[in-house]
């Protein structure tokens, strides 16, 4: 039997590169998928995608202006899907060029949306799957919190806050049957990372690679394959936890 057979997972940023190969994980596992994001059109090629495997998939696109948008994410998944079990939240912060260049008002939008929205979303999941057995809260987020990087203080910012929120609402939902755990998230082979190294000097990618026991960068599926297992019941007695998966990343 598949880990995530007919279990309702909502998946967040799932317009991402790291979002699109998790929502594919998911699907290969059984799900069925409310996937959320920005970029609408994105969304739509990713159903089109994964629904020819006979996958039910529903999109949701995300006006993150509007707070009361997040209710409307369950609200359409428990109309179109049933009572959602899992969340993945993928919390990708933009990385700015350095500390000196970020103004102020921009580092508040960024920490603020992006943990504002993390936190809502767990909130409302806790409100669904605590009265119908439990469920499971996955946040997905990057290792700068752990690891500075030149240029990552936003991104180091709001991963910290998730990772630290994580913990708290694990005990705090724990008497109700609900999971959260996060992933600690290293450096990936993804668009956002060639567009960063096209921005920093032809030695980039070489230093980097030092810092990192396992000498690469990681894959988009490496990331999805973490998500499946904390998502699903293999990981039944995990709540709290940060997993990395990073290479090494924060200990190199």
């Amino acid at each position: 039997m598949k880990r995530l057979e007919d279990k309702i997972c909502i998946i967040t940023g799932a317009d991402s590169e790291i979002g699109k190969s998790t929502a594919r994980a998911f699907s290969e596992e059984g799900a069925r998928l409310m996937l959320v994001g920005i970029n609408h059109e994105h969304l739509n090629d990713l159903k089109t995608e994964i629904s020819k495997n006979g996958s039910q998939v529903e999109t949701f696109a995300l006006d993150v202006a509007l707070g009361d948008s997040i209710n409307h994410i369950f609200e359409k998944t428990a109309s179109l899907l049933g009572n959602v079990s899992v969340l993945v939240n993928i919390v990708l912060p933009f990385f700015h060029d350095g500390g000196e260049d970020v103004h102020t008002e921009k580092w508040d939008e960024d920490t603020a949306r992006d943990a504002r929205i993390c936190f809502l979303c767990c909130r409302s999941a806790f409100a669904a799957m605590s009265g119908t057995g439990g469920g499971s809260i996955v946040n997905i987020a990057p290792a700068t919190a752990l690891k500075g990087l030149s240029g990552g203080n936003t991104m180091a910012s709001v991963s910290g806050g998730i990772f630290a929120m994580t913990q708290t609402l694990a005990i705090d939902y724990a008497p109700s049957d609900v999971r959260v755990n996060a992933i600690s998230l290293g450096v990936f082979k993804t668009d956002s990372y060639r567009d960063l190294r096209e921005k920093r000097e032809s030695e980039f990618e070489k230093k980097l690679l030092r810092h990192i026991p396992l000498g690469r960068l990681g894959k988009t599926d490496e990331i999805a394959k973490a998500a499946v297992f904390l998502g699903c019941s293999d990981s039944s007695y995990i709540t709290g936890a940060m997993l990395p998966v990073d290479g090494g990343y924060s200990i190199g």
